[in-house]
């Protein structure tokens, strides 16, 4: 039997007027959460790279990385003997880019929601999750980040 391992991925929060971004999750691992682009770090990649990368093979869009360390996560899902260490980075595409279903065996669609409407949304990663897109919008209002 093999030992289940921890891993690291990325979660990247895309961030435009005031929403982000997220993904509803289809497969078997999160099935039926909304989720934010992202994925498993690869050897020798950075966060920036692999948020980067992954965000355009989910979204086919561009990704201006504005901080690749904004916050992080841990979360044991302990039936599935799964055990992650997220790393979310924030960024925005062009403003006149919309993300696009890449991988419709992962994601069933790609919506933008404002932080009123997180509220009561099944999020992959749960309450730690709604507080960081909180965040993260509030701090790309702030900082006047590329919306």
């Amino acid at each position: 039997m093999d030992t289940p391992v921890v891993r690291v991925g990325v979660g990247v929060i895309v961030v435009r007027n005031n929403m982000v971004l997220l993904g509803l999750r289809a497969g078997s691992h999160g099935a039926g959460t909304w989720s934010c682009p992202g994925g498993h770090i690869e050897f020798g990649e950075t966060v920036g790279e692999c948020s980067i990368r992954e965000t355009l093979e989910e979204t086919g869009a561009n990704l201006h990385l504005i901080d690749n360390h904004f916050d992080w996560n841990e979360k044991i899902w302990e039936k599935e003997e799964k055990h992650y260490i997220t790393i979310y980075s924030l960024g925005t595409l062009d403003e006149d880019v919309e993300p696009v279903i890449m991988e419709p065996n992962k994601c069933l669609e790609w919506r933008w929601f404002e932080a009123k409407e997180l509220k009561g949304l099944t999020l992959m990663e749960d309450k730690k999750m709604k507080s960081v897109l909180e965040r993260a919008i509030y701090e790309a209002e702030i900082l006047e980040c590329p919306q």
